[in-house]
């Protein structure tokens, strides 16, 4: 899934409900739109590592081998 964020929009809840919207082999994409706004240009390279540690626990057990 592709998600095009523009600078009105609220990082963490649109990626947050389309992670909910996905599938278990589905991708998540983010894609934030040039912007001339430095406030949300930080809060958007600031959300990266945030959001990758919050999906990693969901995506590291997906792929764990059933015993």
């Amino acid at each position: 899934m592709r998600l095009i964020l523009s600078e009105r929009d609220d990082i963490a809840a649109c990626v947050r409900d389309a992670r909910a919207r996905l599938g278990t082999d589905d991708s998540l994409v983010v894609v934030i739109r040039e912007s001339s706004d430095s406030l949300f240009v930080a809060q958007a390279r600031a959300s990266i590592a945030p959001f990758a540690i919050e999906a990693a626990p969901v995506t590291r057990d997906q792929r764990r081998p059933v015993p």
